[in-house]
Formats: structure tokens, sequence, C-alpha cells
């Protein structure tokens, strides 16, 4: 079994990983599905005023939420289920994915084939990995699409150059289909519902009644019980 500390980062990472924030003004939910294999994880994101709230269900610890405070340098994973939450800073590699843009035309190409995507009209790009192409289907009518960090925090893997780091300006992708050197797909990212609406600024709060759960006195803890 994973560990407390392993899950809870990969959960937070898995949430806001595969997503992005938008820097325009649209104020509503988004829906989406992300397939990967025989799995496929709904998400659903609710965005307003330069904050992000996150939600998916995370098994036997409940719906899992994550409000990422870009203005406030933070983000707050939300586990109602054990009336706990736990804050992290927006800094390192999270602040820099926000902050820097690398748009190269040559990585990223724009194609001719346009297509309405819930009433949205997106185009088609194409970034080639050394895992296969990714056809990515992005509207410029929700702002710009900014990736996070995948993986996890506690042990960072090597970089790894992607596609968001060749976007810029207002592009949001509605649709992302990576394909393997076969042509056979292997990760799909569709949004599957926008909601335009007005939300209550306590979405983005921490509810009441909530404890702080300190990751960094935890592994103190752990690390005199090991005599370290």
């Amino acid at each position: 079994m994973r560990s407390l500390r392993f899950l809870l980062y990969s959960v937070v990472i898995s949430l806001i990983g595969s997503l992005g924030l938008s820097a325009a003004d649209f104020e509503g939910t988004i829906t989406m599905a992300i397939k990967e294999g025989r799995q496929t994880q709904n998400l659903t994101y609710a965005t307003k005023a330069g904050k992000l709230r996150v939600s998916m269900q995370g098994g036997a610890m409940g719906e899992m939420n994550a409000i990422i405070d870009v203005a406030g340098g933070k983000i707050i994973v939300l586990m109602t289920a054990q009336g706990m939450y736990m804050e992290m800073p927006l800094s390192g590699p999270v602040q820099e994915a926000i902050n820097e843009r690398a748009p190269t035309a040559d990585r990223m190409k724009r194609t001719d084939e346009m297509a309405d995507i819930l009433g949205y009209p997106c185009r088609k790009y194409i970034f080639d990995e050394a895992e296969g192409p990714i056809e990515i289907w992005a509207t410029d009518q929700l702002g710009q699409f900014v990736a996070l960090p995948q993986g996890n925090p506690m042990q960072p893997a090597a970089a790894k150059e992607s596609w968001d780091q060749f976007i810029a300006g207002d592009f949001f992708p509605l649709r992302i289909v990576a394909l393997n050197t076969k042509g056979k797909e292997r990760m799909r990212w569709e949004v599957t519902k926008i909601t335009p609406q007005t939300l209550a600024p306590t979405l983005f709060e921490i509810p009441a009644g909530l404890r702080k759960f300190d990751m960094g006195a935890m592994m103190q803890g752990l690390g005199g019980l090991l005599g370290n």
C-alpha cells in the first residue's frame, strides 16, 4: 500500500497536473474526462477571479478537492472525509510553469483543421514526442492554459519537454489525444461540459471545521522515531 505522504501528493498533482490555469475572465465550471488505458478519471474544475477548485473522486478517501490560489501563492488540498486540509506553496517548478512561456512555432505544429467542440471553435495542433504524436484541439475563447508539473514532488523526476511549454496567449485545449508510434491511442483528455456561471467565493475557501495537516511536523516525528 502506498504511504499517506505519497498518496496525498500524487492525488494533488494528478488533480492539477493535467489541467491548467486560465488567464481569461471565464467564471464557471469545466468538466473533463481523462482516459488512459482502461481507466477513466472524471474531473471537474471551477474557476473564479484567478482561483481554481479541482474535484475528483478519491476512492476510499472520498472526494478530493484542490484549491489553487495564484495570487495567494498556494495550493490547498481539502480532505473533507478526514476532516483535514493540507497547504503547499505555489513555488519552484509550479510557479515557473505559470510565469514562463516558451512559444516555438517549429515544435507546436498548427494545422488548418477546425472543429466545433461544445460550441467553441477549435483548431488542431500536433506536437511530436518520443512516445508518439499528440493531437491537440484548442480554442482561443477560454484564455491561456498552463499545465502544472506531474509526478511526486517528494521524488521529482528529470524534467521532460512537454507540449504546454510551446504555447502562448489564448490557447485552451478541449481535446488532447496522445498516440503511440504505431498510431494507437495511449491517452485521451477531453472536456465534456463547459458551464459559464457565477460561483460563490466560499467555494474557494477552506470550510470551517477542517484542521490543518502538517506534513513537515509528521515527517520530523517519523524521523525522530527512526533515530534520524
